[in-house]
This record gives C-alpha cells, structure tokens and sequence, in this order.
C-alpha cells in the first residue's frame, strides 16, 4: 500500500473513534459504616449508607455522633462524614425536579391563556356580526316607520 492510503486509513480510523467516543463521570458517592463504638476499628452495625442518607441525631461525643438510621439501627459515625445540608447531589436532584415541574405548569399555563386568547377573538367576531345585525335592523325599522 502507499503512504498516502495507509496515512488516510490511519486518519479515518482515529476521526471515527473520536465521534463514536461517549463522555462519563466519576460519581461522588460515598459509602459509610455506622458502628458500635467511638472508633472505626469497632464493629460495624450497618454498612453501605451512601452519601445523602438522613440520619437522626442521638448523642455526640469526642468528634463522633450517635445515630439511628431510616433502617433502626443505632451506631456510631465519625463527624467528618456527616453535613448539616443535604448533599449537592440530592439538592441538584430536588431543584431539578423543582424545574420539571415549573416547566410543565407554564406550559399549561401558555395553552389556557392561548385557548382564551382564541375564544376572546371568537367572542369578539359574534360581538361584530351582531352590532352589525342590530345596525341593519335598525335601518329597516326606521325605513318601515
């Protein structure tokens, strides 16, 4: 083969993966033990809770709080893992859906007042044809007089 069609079969090949190429991202989640003492080397009383899981606030001491989980377990969690605020995640997910809905009730709104819209005009033809109607018979009564 020449230099030319193996450069141009070369080329091809690296254009075509580049448009077939597809973008990811690496999640933000995080996987955290509740356990039965004030130290993670202490047995694990449930596992698994990703980032975002409520949490009710039992005790706190020494840089760790004592919670119980949506499951009913009771456990102990270090501090650094825990936020006041719901995670980004779960904010993005809520105000999302917050927009979703936005969305869907202007549009609702923009078809009422269109269909309104049309049914004013309609009204205002028939208002026309008869203040049109009720000149004319005006006309004819004053004729017939």
């Amino acid at each position: 083969m020449s230099k030319k069609r193996i450069t141009g079969l070369i080329v091809g090949s690296l254009l075509s993966a580049t448009v077939h190429s597809a973008t990811v991202y690496i999640s933000d989640i995080q996987f955290v033990a509740i356990r039965e003492g004030l130290d993670n080397s202490t047995r694990a009383v449930e596992r698994g809770l990703k980032s975002g899981t409520p949490l009710e606030v039992l005790e706190q001491s020494e840089g760790y709080t004592k919670v119980r989980t949506p499951s009913g377990n009771e456990g102990w969690v270090a501090d650094y893992f825990l936020s006041e605020d719901m995670v980004s995640r779960d904010q993005l997910d809520a105000l999302q859906t917050r927009l979703n809905k936005s969305n869907e009730t202007r549009t609702e709104i923009a078809n009422a007042l269109n269909l309104s819209q049309q049914k004013i005009q309609s009204l205002n033809n028939i208002n026309t044809n008869l203040q049109n109607e009720n000149q004319q018979l005006k006309l004819r009564t004053s004729e017939c007089r």
